[in-house]
């Protein structure tokens, strides 16, 4: 059977959410364009056993012998973090407040054609 694609909307976001996000963003823009700060994956020295799953897992060698995140090679994917079995690696980020505070009801799935 056929399916008819105008029956399948995607839910929109509500627009004060996206207007709140969206002035975060513009004000985060801003800032990053007079004081810029990288952000990367952090570790807690106090729990990292030393284990070398980041280390392995990292697909750019990001990860230096003492465990420290070089900045310059980093690309954010945070296998790092995802693979780290005592949790001592963690990605902080301004984004994650926001789109928490503004995105945290679960959208209905969608179609792609």
């Amino acid at each position: 059977s056929s399916v008819n694609t105008s029956d399948l909307q995607d839910e929109p976001s509500p627009e004060a959410s996206l207007k709140n996000f969206i002035t975060f963003v513009k004000a985060y823009q801003t800032q990053q364009s007079t004081e810029p700060k990288i952000y990367i994956p952090l570790i807690d020295t106090e729990k990292c056993t030393e284990c070398g799953e980041c280390s392995d897992a990292c697909p750019t060698a990001a990860i230096r012998e003492d465990f420290t995140t070089d900045a310059t090679r980093c690309i954010k994917c945070c296998a790092c973090v995802k693979i780290c079995p005592a949790q001592a690696r963690g990605f902080h980020t301004p984004f994650a407040r926001p789109l928490s505070e503004n995105f945290s009801e679960r959208k209905s799935p969608c179609w792609i054609l």
